[in-house]
């Protein structure tokens, strides 16, 4: 039987692979320490975006409430944002809570990072579209539909 000590095929093969694996994961471990440890420290959230998504033939209009009905409707999916929804400009997302009729903002106070109610402080009346999101949806199609807002339909910023 002959001992060679030179490496085969095998063992060629073998390192190849491993030295793969080996850069795939330094490069991994590379992308996750940048993405961890940013150098951007400021975020910019301008606003909010809604989609609504519809079957086809239904065409769906979103207005501000209590605007005039619209004239343009559109197909498919849509999406709300302060560039194609004017009544989108102003808006501010606070604080509000209501009795299930009426809205009311409180007055708040923070400290600790964290936003509590003033007990001595007045409660205001908050305004749509600027407090809260509030619009109409005028919704159309040129066949017969049973159309509703069901259990599983949401708005998620």
């Amino acid at each position: 039987m002959k001992n060679s000590t030179a490496p085969n095929r095998k063992t060629g093969r073998m390192i190849a692979k491993n030295l793969i694996v080996l850069f795939t994961v330094a490069l991994a471990g590379f992308c996750g320490i940048q993405a961890w440890f940013t150098d951007k420290s400021s975020v910019d959230a301008n606003g909010i975006n809604v989609e609504c998504q519809a079957p086809d033939g239904i065409e769906i209009a979103v207005v501000g409430h209590g605007a005039p009905a619209p004239t343009a409707y559109k197909t498919g999916n849509i999406t709300l944002s302060k560039a194609n929804c004017n009544f989108l400009d102003k808006l501010q997302l606070t604080e509000i809570t209501g009795d299930g009729t009426y809205f009311s903002k409180p007055s708040l106070i923070q400290s600790g990072g964290q936003a509590h109610v003033n007990p001595d402080g007045e409660w205001s009346k908050p305004t749509e579209n600027l407090h809260y999101l509030s619009f109409d949806l005028y919704i159309r199609a040129k066949s017969q539909y049973n159309i509703s807002i069901g259990k599983k339909s949401t708005i998620k910023p």
